[in-house]
């Protein structure tokens, strides 16, 4: 976390004496290994880990050196006309580098300047934003580039829009070669006219998919703000076809309902042709009571199961209660007033700058994906939208534009979902990565995978929409965090969080088996105790991950391997001849 300055407000005449006491005050109490101290009156002196920091007072500038003598600062910290930016210019490149290496200090710097100048009852401590080039690093990193295909990234740091750019091809143009392995089930037209290769850029619309159901989630507790429903009310208050289930809307809205995914084969096959009406629109009505019909997958609240059905039905009762369609509502309350002029529910806001969903087979070979219909995903996934317009819920979100801090306190608070997905709270799924807490939620459909993330207490939010469904944007959250606060370990590579940790153990079970087969067929000896060491390899890599962490789970799984290495090593070999030859005498004693 973050952090925070607890001082009075203080406006732009604040003078250098009250700035360095604020300095002396909040780099005491932020870092134990830290010293500070007015030595003049116009001067600073911090030491930290042997290093000696002088501030000095220059009018319209705070000057950093490090010497007492003073000399060519090192760098200079100076206030800009958007109190939420704070410019820090080093010189020469040797000095930004050992400047660097002193950020939490800088972090404070910035964060006192800030309150300084511009005054505030409580600020964020943050230092300079990362650099363009260093974003771009971590976003190539995370995504080999592919022909055809692309992705959007923007970040939101202290309350404001700070990066967004595109990457790669929202359009790869025709002619289209759909993916051998898929088919087109929801029978949507794919015929299009000859189109160029388009770039991707921070206002290409993507369809979100599951991303949507945060906003279907703030609909519900908007409602619930207005005194119109009550998160425990039973479903079948507003929903007459669920009368009999003493379903708490609670339940839906946390996935413990138990109600039968309607986004499978079977269901779609079945229901879709019956619920789909002339014009293109679904009989939402007609879809819930199919729903409520289906033989439930648990009993309420026995665990959690993720299940589109949910929030189906949850943008059904939007529906009931505001008399209005959902994409209406959501348009109405969350959309024009955050200006997300470019966010829509089962089609794209605009014509322009449309992005065209792409899968990857298994031998990395991109082909167009046959698109889902939208519509039939209602509020568990039809939204589409851009990075930028993301960032702005976001931004309004953590701002409590949209939800006071009680009703976003609930949206936020998760349950353990289990099988190290997080806790899933109410279209968001709480997890951690260190000790920094964030909320996150992902979605694919149709050649489309997305990905919104907010570290609330760290003041930074990134949204990343990719045009290929087999792309994992899930690998680039650890990257993006480690440009803002420090990531140890694997967390740097490998978040904790749901398809990566679970590919991540599997990963790990499997190399271990590897390792101890190759031992057992090179080594040759002890047979029965090496399967034994790779089956315990396999079990500790594939389970241990969703109790102890990934890095610990990687230990155990070596530990069993390891042991028999050494065993094999160590113990001597019992050769029947080798102990024939020493029992019987030798040539001279039979003389």
């Amino acid at each position: 976390m973050a952090p925070r300055i607890d001082t009075p407000p203080m406006g732009p005449q604040l003078t250098f004496s009250a700035w360095a006491e604020a300095v002396v005050r909040i780099i005491r109490q932020s870092i134990p290994d830290a010293q500070a101290a007015r030595k003049a009156s116009r001067r600073i002196l911090i030491r930290y880990r042997g290093q000696e920091v002088w501030i000095d007072d220059k009018g319209d500038t705070f000057a950093v050196t490090l010497s007492p003598a003073g000399g060519p600062p090192i760098a200079c910290l100076t206030p800009s006309t958007d109190p939420a930016k704070v410019i820090v210019s080093a010189q020469p490149e040797e000095a930004a580098d050992m400047l660097r290496a002193l950020a939490p200090l800088r972090v404070l710097f910035a964060a006192v300047l800030s309150v300084a100048v511009f005054g505030s009852a409580a600020v964020a401590a943050r230092g300079a934003e990362p650099s363009a080039s260093a974003i771009d690093a971590a976003a190539q990193f995370a995504f080999p580039k592919k022909p055809h295909s692309g992705f959007s990234l923007a970040i939101e740091h202290a309350g404001r829009l700070t990066y967004a750019k595109g990457y790669g091809f929202r359009d790869g143009g025709t002619p289209d070669r759909f993916i051998p392995q898929d088919h087109n089930y929801y029978g949507m037209p794919v015929a299009r006219a000859t189109a160029a290769r388009a770039a991707a850029d921070p206002r290409t619309i993507y369809a979100v998919g599951s991303v949507t159901k945060q906003f279907t989630a703030a609909a519900i507790l908007l409602l619930s703000d207005e005194h119109r429903l009550a998160l425990d009310d039973a479903v079948g208050r507003y929903a007459p076809e669920f009368r009999e289930s003493g379903l708490p809307l609670r339940m839906l809205l946390t996935q413990r309902s138990g109600l039968s995914d309607l986004n499978t084969l079977a269901f779609i096959e079945r229901v879709r042709p019956l619920a789909k009406r002339a014009d293109g629109t679904i009989d939402d009505l007609r879809v819930s009571r199919e729903i409520a019909a289906q033989p439930r997958d648990f009993p309420a609240g026995k665990r959690f199961e993720y299940s589109n059905s949910n929030y189906f039905v949850l943008g059904t009762i939007v529906e009931r209660i505001a008399r209005e369609p959902l994409s209406t509502f959501l348009s109405e309350r969350i959309f024009r007033p955050l200006g997300m002029t470019r966010t829509a529910f089962a089609a794209p806001a605009a014509r322009d700058d449309v992005a065209v969903g792409y899968r990857i087979d298994d031998k990395s070979t991109v082909w167009r994906a046959y698109p889902w219909d939208l519509v039939w995903l209602g509020g568990a996934g039809a939204m589409t939208s851009t990075v930028e317009d993301l960032s702005r819920w976001n931004v309004a979100l953590t701002g409590h534009r949209v939800l006071d801090a009680a009703s976003l306190g609930e949206m936020w608070h998760g349950e353990d979902a289990g099988r190290g997905q997080g806790s899933y709270a109410m279209g968001w799924i709480e997890d951690a990565l260190g000790s920094h807490r964030y909320l996150w939620h992902n979605g694919e459909v149709g050649g489309f995978h997305a990905l919104n993330v907010i570290f609330p207490d760290d003041d930074l939010a990134f949204a990343i929409l990719c045009n290929n469904q087999d792309a994992k944007p899930e690998y680039l959250l650890p990257g993006i965090a480690a440009l803002y606060f420090p990531v140890s370990g694997l967390d740097r590579f490998l978040p904790r969080s749901g398809v990566v940790l679970i590919e991540a153990s599997l990963a790990v079970g499997i190399g271990a088996l590897a390792i101890a087969v190759v031992a057992v067929l090179t080594l040759k000896r002890f047979l029965p105790i090496g399967l034994v060491a790779a089956l315990l390899a396999l079990v500790s890599g594939v389970l241990l991950p969703t109790l102890v962490g990934f890095s610990w789970a990687g230990v155990a799984a070596l530990i069993p391997v390891a042991g028999y290495v050494l065993a094999v090593r160590f113990i001597p070999r019992l050769d029947p001849k080798a102990g024939a030859k020493k029992t019987s005498p030798s040539p001279s004693a039979r003389k």
